[in-house]
Formats: C-alpha cells, sequence, structure tokens
C-alpha cells in the first residue's frame, strides 16, 4: 500500500510539472499569433506590426468576468467566486506566503476574506488585456474599499496580473497574482 502511494505521489507530481510546462509552452507559443492587443495589432520581433485581430468581445469578456468577481466578493457569493475560477487554478492571493494550488486551496483563503471582510465597492482604474490565441494575460489596478472594524471605510488598493483561459462556457480564471500596492515611498 505505501509503494502504491508513493507511486500515485509521484505521478501526480509528474502530471502537475507536465501541466505547468505545457502552460508555459502554450503561452509562448499563443504569444506569436499576433493578436490585436487592446484594438492595436501585435508586432512581431522586428518591430513590425502584424494584422491577425482578435475579436473584441473577448477582452470585453474578460473585463466582465474581472467585475463579476468584484461584485460576488461584495455580496459574498461563494459560488460565483467558485466558479470564476478553473479547478487547476495557481497563483498567489494578497497575502500568500506560497503558491495557491487548485481551487479548493484558493477558496480557503477565500472563505477566509468572505468572513472577515465586508466589501463595499471597487473601481478598476487601469485595466490591460493581452490575448494569446485561447490564452490572456490581464494587468489591472483597483481600488476596493471595505468596511473596517471600527465601522469607516478603509481603502484597499489593489493590483494584479491574472491568466484567463477559454473554455467551452467562455474565459475563466486559472491564474493570478493579485496583492496590495504598497505606500508611496516618502522621500
Amino acid at each position: 500500500m505505501l509503494v502504491a502511494n508513493n507511486h500515485c505521489r509521484q505521478a501526480v507530481g509528474r502530471a502537475r510539472a507536465l501541466a505547468i510546462l505545457n502552460t508555459a509552452v502554450i503561452v509562448v507559443a499563443c504569444a506569436s499569433s499576433g493578436c490585436a492587443i487592446n484594438g492595436q495589432p501585435g508586432v512581431d520581433e522586428g518591430g513590425k506590426p502584424m494584422t491577425k485581430q482578435c475579436d473584441a468581445t473577448d477582452e470585453k469578456e474578460i473585463v466582465a468576468h474581472i467585475h463579476g468577481l468584484f461584485q460576488a466578493y461584495i455580496k459574498k457569493d461563494r459560488e460565483t467566486i467558485r466558479h470564476g475560477h478553473t479547478a487547476d487554478w495557481r497563483g498567489f492571493q494578497t497575502r500568500s506566503t506560497r503558491i495557491v494550488r487548485g481551487i479548493e486551496e484558493y477558496m480557503q483563503a477565500a472563505d477566509r476574506i468572505l468572513e472577515t471582510m465586508e466589501g463595499i465597492r471597487y473601481e478598476l482604474h487601469d485595466v490591460e488585456v493581452h490575448i494569446y490565441g485561447d490564452v490572456a494575460v490581464v494587468y489591472y489596478v483597483a481600488s476596493y474599499w471595505v468596511r473596517g472594524k471600527d465601522g469607516n471605510e478603509q481603502l484597499v488598493p489593489l493590483r494584479s496580473v491574472d491568466i484567463y483561459r477559454r473554455e467551452s462556457g467562455g474565459w475563466n480564471q486559472c491564474g493570478s497574482n493579485i496583492s496590495f500596492v504598497p505606500p508611496p515611498v516618502e522621500s
């Protein structure tokens, strides 16, 4: 039994490593697809504009997905949060000290946020979407207001890099690195 468990763990580890390698290869391969970025054609290695255009609705769908996740946190809609992330999600949440692996680990942190924070409203200030075939890299800066323990609103400035993947049901977040925006350094 112990030998079987070790073989299973090794096989799972190899499968995860292969999945990470495959994702990296897909992102690199898709980067050369030349899809439009924010309505502008991509450029090749020599800086020459490429002509292939991606559907503008993809960018709108991805941005709408981000809005939906912020709204779900404000409404404490756990199911929308869960379904807004893939089962194999990887990345970092605001207080991560290690890689968060999979939806179950993601939801453990999300549940703590839902229990302890009361979101009030949010604003997206700067969003940039880069679509590479069925993979998209999204950068954004946001303000998120929460109710503090004293009952007053507190601003939580955020910045994020999200990875989206096109699936049969549309675009879904498969990875992210979301963090607090550090306060400006005073000189």
